[in-house]
């Protein structure tokens, strides 16, 4: 036992030494105590926070290996007739494979808690840069050289944080889930995959680095929602988010190529405090040459970086692709919708707020599309009948939000409520996967009803979460919310008034479409068929799939409840370090320049009407749609189909605003009959005609012309002669 402690003990000091940080470079304004120092600095810390790397390695290359192992002690314990065997083979590898990929992201969450705990504790502005030995000179050459840097400071605490907690709030509930899958081993992989991107994301120090994260969060979604790949709506939707992000992949591709020309660094910190010295000194020099035109370097850099923002984080117009990513299990909706994925987008605006303050276009669009894409979101949602559907509608919606309060610099307002989201988010989609779950993969609304008399707790659950989602007083989302309308009210420009208006609105859609899923699933008429229960076959008169309907299980429980307390007071804990008046929380991590003061201290611009008014739309909301349902809600169809502006109105809302039928009939046609001329007249006509048919012809010519020469008499004759004379040749240039 003690030479194989030793063994272990050298293969991690070799790991130890490998990832161990030569450069560590801290930016404070007072010293800190040299232990914290001494861990971010060591190479456990990089260790154990990329630990979801080796997880994904050891599980996706070692499932040969574990599947081996199982069948060994199965054969061992039980013969191969014995019905208790598969249930053996499964826990067996099931329970394994959730111990080491949850305890990877468990060792990930904590270095997150000491990175948040440091921001949190010492009032200071800092930022730990550290470069693994190796690697500093990852890319090098004339003008350019760039290490690897990963940069923690309190924008990436709170999202390593987030990513991580929800992450392993989600591997644990996969267990159970998806824990008799064949292919569990294969998501559990995935997941840990999807979660290092994530994280290299949000912790890159330059430009480079956070690309990859990009590109590799864009890889693992695809991997994720195409889990079942039998299926073929899980195909369309994997390749329509692929193709979707693709816009935004290129926009960034872009930025990073514009990025490193310009500032001739890939390095956030120095590429930021040029931009800060040169905006303040000498603005003429940001000028640069763009398709002809001179502009300032800025502009194009905000302007490249929204279009990827709106992709990444499904903004109107680029939004089709989160919905249809419903198709992939239910924890994989939770993990792309409710920290991960979709608000990476929203984490590059707040990194590059150095960029966006002096570029106000951008932020302008920035309200405008993040406005309609809140109403949008909120609007569509009320004529969704799929329950994954109607949430993943309402993450669009959110959103939006976030959009609105990062064009009105409230950068630290909008992380603010990315955080909140992300807990009753993941808490609604892992409380309808219990529902779905339980019957029987069921997800339409109008097949659910009184549920609550068959899940007590779920319904408590579902309830909380959906209150908090439209802004119940006193619950999370209601501080967050409430936040970004009254800082739109505070702005001073027709942009900001017109985000104020979209985005009361949407409260007030946002409640009805809330009570409108809580009706149909817990409310409204007992609608539960024996299709839940069992199918009769008449033929043998028997009932197969037989399945007893049950109240959430005990696993399920203890899993969501830190979710349903972050629903409840996560808001209200974290108002104050991360808005309150004076923090010192963000620090240099997000910058706000001195012409958006409204942002910081927008609430005394704010009258005490305003400041109730979501409170009045919320309750509003949630009177008239109960009233509405409750009174009228048979004869809807009837209503609907008796006025053609009605009916017209309907359909159009239930078909999301016709943004699907637009891309289908016009753009995805008219990108396939141009594609089939490129591939037809261009690929195989020309190029091959010119290219590899047309040499293979001149060759075949030439060749057939110079046998024919050489068989006939002169050719003959001229060869021999050629032959010798290149033999006497070679003898009178031998000897040199």
């Amino acid at each position: 036992m003690k030479s194989i402690s030793n063994t272990f003990n050298s293969i991690f000091e070799t790991l130890r030494d490998t990832i161990k940080p030569y450069n560590v470079e801290v930016i404070s304004q007072q010293s800190i105590t040299d232990p914290v120092l001494n861990f971010i600095s060591s190479g456990y810390f990089v260790f154990f926070l990329f630990l979801p790397l080796t997880s994904f390695l050891f599980i996706f290359f070692g499932q040969n290996v574990i599947s081996n192992v199982a069948d060994y002690f199965l054969n061992r314990k039980y013969s191969t007739e014995d019905s208790a065997a598969p249930y053996f083979y499964y826990q067996f590898t099931g329970v394994f494979i959730n111990f080491v990929s949850s305890a990877a992201i468990f060792s990930s969450w904590v270095c997150s808690l000491f990175l948040l705990y440091v921001t949190l504790g010492n009032e200071s502005l800092h930022i730990y840069r550290l470069c693994p030995p190796g690697l500093e000179n990852w890319i090098s050459g004339d003008l350019f050289v760039q290490d690897v840097t990963f940069q923690f400071d309190a924008l990436s605490a709170v999202m390593l944080f987030v990513i991580t907690f929800i992450s392993l709030i989600v591997h644990l509930y996969s267990f159970e889930y998806l824990g008799f899958d064949p292919f569990y081993m294969r998501f559990m992989s995935f997941l840990n995959l999807f979660t290092f991107f994530m994280m290299l994301l949000v912790t890159s120090g330059n430009i480079v680095q956070m690309f990859i994260g990009w590109e590799g969060v864009g890889l693992s979604s695809y991997l994720l929602i195409n889990f079942w790949f039998t299926r073929q709506e899980a195909n369309k939707s994997s390749l329509k988010a692929i193709v979707m992000n693709k816009f935004g992949d290129a926009a960034l591709f872009l930025t990073m190529f514009t990025f490193i020309a310009f500032f001739g660094t890939a390095s956030f910190s120095v590429a930021f405090t040029t931009v800060e010295v040169l905006s303040n000194t000498s603005p003429e020099s940001l000028a640069v040459v763009f398709l002809g035109y001179e502009v300032n370097v800025l502009i194009v850099l905000a302007w490249l970086i929204l279009i990827a923002t709106f992709a990444k984080s499904a903004q109107l117009g680029l939004h089709t692709w989160l919905p249809d990513a419903m198709e992939g299990p239910t924890p994989v909706s939770a993990l792309l919708h409710a920290a991960t994925m979709v608000t990476a987008g929203i984490y590059t605006i707040v990194r590059f707020s150095y960029i966006f303050e002096y570029v106000p276009s951008a932020r302008n669009m920035c309200i405008v599309i993040g406005s309609l894409t809140a109403l949008f979101g909120s609007m569509v949602a009320l004529f969704q009948f799929d329950i994954k559907r109607v949430i993943a509608f309402s993450t669009t919606s959110q959103l939006g939000y976030m959009f609105v309060a990062c064009g009105l610099s409230g950068y630290h307002i909008a992380m603010y409520h990315l955080v909140t989201h992300a807990f009753f988010k993941a808490f609604l989609f892992l409380t309808a996967g219990v529902i779905i779950h339980n019957l029987n993969n069921e997800q339409d609304i109008r097949k659910m009803g009184r549920l609550s008399k068959f899940f007590p707790i779920t319904y408590i659950f579902m309830l909380v979460g959906f209150l908090s989602l439209s802004g119940m007083p006193f619950l999370s989302g209601f501080y967050s919310k409430d936040a970004i309308i009254e800082l739109a009210y505070s702005g001073s420009s027709s942009f900001a008034y017109y985000g104020f208006l979209a985005c009361a609105l949407s409260a007030f859609f946002t409640a009805c479409y809330s009570i409108r899923i809580l009706y149909y699933t817990f409310f409204s008429k007992l609608r539960i068929s024996n299709v839940y229960k069992g199918t009769y076959d008449k033929a043998h008169n028997l009932f197969l799939r037989t399945q007893v309907i049950n109240d959430i299980s005990k696993y399920f429980l203890v899993i969501l409840l830190p979710l349903f307390f972050g629903s409840i007071f996560a808001g209200y804990a974290l108002q104050h370090p991360i808005i309150g008046m004076g923090t010192t929380f963000w620090g240099p991590a997000v910058f706000i320049s001195n012409l958006s003061f409204n942002s910081v201290y927008y609430e005394f611009f704010v009258p005490g009407y305003i400041k109730i008014l979501p409170i009045f739309l919320s309750f509003g909301g949630y009177i008239f749609t109960y009233y509405l349902y409750s009174r009228f809600g048979k004869k809807f169809d009837a209503i609907f189909d008796a006025s053609r502006i009605l009916k017209i109105f309907y359909s159009f809302m239930g078909k999301k605003w016709l943004f699907d039928v637009v891309y289908n009939k016009f753009v995805s046609i008219s990108v396939f009959k141009i594609s089939r001329i490129i591939y037809t007249q261009v690929d195989k006509g020309y190029l091959e005609y010119l290219g590899p048919n047309g040499i293979i012809n001149v060759l075949n010519f030439g060749a057939t012309r110079v046998i024919a020469f050489i068989q006939s008499e002169l050719g003959a004759s001229l060869s021999v002669f050629a032959i010798y004379f290149l033999f006497i040749l070679s003898f009178v240039f031998l000897p040199y």
